[in-house]
């Protein structure tokens, strides 16, 4: 997965968003007026969250806001948890997560969208 590539936006109120092998950006770009106002705002939190939840495993990194329309965390590997239902997914996976979310909570932060889209899946680590 070297070459970037786009995710279909499901809302088109959303961000755009670009994946590399490393990185994962948020943009706004192509948003004018109420809806890029309130993004940058919603990107001003997602920063603060990252920032909080600095070197917490299983949480992306912030690495940079190169313009007030723009985030760029790092990538984490994993599946969607929506697709892992018929493969099934062990116990010490929700274990994990549950440990995961308290720390988040420990730090200040609130998921406020932890959903099966959001959630990934790496073995039994989420």
């Amino acid at each position: 997965m070297s070459d970037p590539k786009s995710i279909p936006r499901r809302n088109s109120w959303k961000t755009h968003v670009s994946v590399s092998a490393d990185e994962v950006t948020k943009s706004l770009s192509h948003h004018k007026g109420i809806y890029r106002w309130a993004g940058r705002w919603f990107l001003d939190r997602e920063q603060c969250a990252l920032q909080r939840l600095e070197g917490l495993t299983g949480v992306p990194d912030f690495i940079a806001r190169p313009n007030p329309d723009c985030l760029v965390m790092s990538r984490i590997d994993g599946i969607p948890l929506k697709y892992c239902y018929e493969i099934g997914i062990s116990e010490a996976f929700f274990e994990n997560l549950k440990v995961l979310i308290d720390s988040m909570h420990r730090r200040g932060v609130g998921h406020g969208d932890a959903n099966h889209r959001n959630i990934l899946v790496a073995g039994d680590q989420p």
